[in-house]
């Protein structure tokens, strides 16, 4: 199950009838089907393993990362928790093309602004959907890959409540996306709720692939305590938060992506990432890549989705058409696809291009001196 393609307008700074289709736009070979680059949902229908958008400071990534979690939280939940910022119009236009089971599903809809009554304002309130259609075509390697001009059939749903979707009856439950944003205050606490279900030889090697003077990490299953011990120490019987002060930070925010991750890898599900660079090493973003695309760990057709500043990470992608540029244009956010729009060979290294600012990416040297102009005015002449 897989959101294929996305078309949006009226949502925060995106273009009107903003698209991003995830399904490849080259052609797809052994190389790339053996390396695990691209999932095969259905005969001949292939999506990227890993999609990276990426672009220059403030050009959209956050903005079209939020678009895909937001399009999984309809699938999985049949709601969309109302956010004022959303809309840059009375009313938001919403298509998701995705594939559940056999078929191929194309979802339209429209939904406005919640209604807050008086004295609901602290409470979570939904959109209201005023219309809404979704049709199906059962797939087939025939129909080919442009999913715009499949002959869909209307499915007939019973209307629901204003604020769900029809589409609850349908996929609830199935599209679960996990995503990790910067933007989300961090509480140690949850990293907790996946590590501990991991078994104790994972826990172990999760924390060694940061911390190797760990010896031992048990959970003993009695009062939330652990047992550490650090080479050439004793062993300790820690509680949660002592055992949050005994690691680091960076530790525990790699041993949750791994335990995440893994999960994800369980379910078959969507891993969505924000600025990944932020938040762990380029190694741990190598590893992580790695293990998606390891076809005897990815069996259920995993995938992640990051955006990233970190132009080097992309070097390790082998297709182009897993890569979007975003760009903003007086206030107006589109995409670019690096394969459909630029003449870039598979080869050449991608960091190179965007450190020689191929793309467009770099800041204007005029305003880098404009700036530095302004910065020496402010300094005092006799420093």
């Amino acid at each position: 199950m897989k959101i294929l393609a996305i078309r949006v307008s009226g949502y925060k700074k995106l273009k009107d009838n903003f698209e991003i289709n995830f399904l490849n736009k080259a052609k797809v070979m052994d190389i790339h089907k053996d390396s695990g680059e691209v999932l095969e949902l259905g005969n001949k229908l292939y999506f990227p393993t890993v999609t990276a958008i990426t672009g220059k400071n403030s050009s959209g990534k956050s903005t079209v990362l939020s678009l895909i979690e937001m399009c999984h939280d309809l699938l999985f939940e049949g709601r969309i928790v109302y956010d004022k910022l959303m809309f840059n119009k009375n009313t938001i236009d919403l298509v998701i093309y995705f594939k559940m089971e056999e078929y191929i599903y194309k979802y339209e809809g429209s939904f406005k602004g919640a209604n807050n009554l008086i004295g609901e304002i602290n409470r979570t309130s939904f959109c209201i959907f005023i219309k809404e259609e979704l049709s199906k075509v059962k797939y087939s390697s025939r129909l080919g890959k442009n999913i715009e001009k499949y002959n869909y059939k209307e499915v007939e749903i019973s209307p629901s409540i204003d604020d769900t979707s029809i589409l609850y009856n349908i996929t609830a439950r199935k599209f679960f996306a996990y995503s990790i944003s910067n933007s989300k205050e961090d509480n140690l606490e949850q990293y907790f709720l996946l590590i501990e279900k991991l078994p104790d030889y994972l826990k172990k090697g999760f924390v060694n692939i940061f911390d190797d003077n760990i010896e031992k990490l048990v959970e003993l299953r009695k009062n939330d305590l652990y047992l550490i011990k650090f080479y050439n120490e004793k062993e300790l019987e820690l509680n949660r938060h002592q055992l949050l002060s005994v690691l680091s930070d960076g530790t525990l925010k790699g041993i949750n992506l791994l335990a995440i991750t893994s999960s994800i890898l369980k379910l078959g599900s969507t891993l969505i990432i924000d600025e990944i660079e932020n938040s762990f090493h380029k190694n741990l973003v190598e590893l992580i890549l790695m293990l998606f695309k390891d076809k005897k760990l990815n069996k259920k057709n995993s995938n992640i989705i990051f955006s990233t500043h970190y132009v080097e990470i992309l070097d390790i992608l082998r297709r182009n058409d897993s890569i979007w540029l975003m760009d903003k244009k007086e206030g107006v956010i589109d995409s670019k696809n690096l394969y459909l729009d630029f003449d870039v060979r598979q080869d050449i290294s991608k960091s190179s291009l965007f450190n020689h600012n191929y793309f467009e990416n770099l800041i204007p040297l005029d305003r880098l001196n404009t700036l530095k102009k302004g910065l020496k005015n402010e300094v005092p002449n006799n420093v």
